[in-house]
């Protein structure tokens, strides 16, 4: 899944469930059926503040 559907994941997030991965844009057969096989690995819950505060979505690797 890395690094290709990683960061689509990422792109696309937050999911409402975690079969809402699969209406990302883009996503060819096999891609749907390397995410479908990892459901059981996936959980969704509510954005935390702290992960998304000041629109970083993403560690970045940039630090003061």
């Amino acid at each position: 899944m890395y690094p290709t559907l990683a960061r689509m994941i990422l792109d696309y997030a937050p999911f409402e469930s975690v079969e809402d991965v699969l209406n990302m844009p883009g996503l060819s057969d096999r891609q749907k059926e390397v995410l479908r096989s990892n459901f059981d690995n996936f959980t969704v819950s509510d954005p935390s503040e702290v992960f998304t505060e000041g629109g970083d979505r993403f560690n970045n690797g940039i630090y003061r």
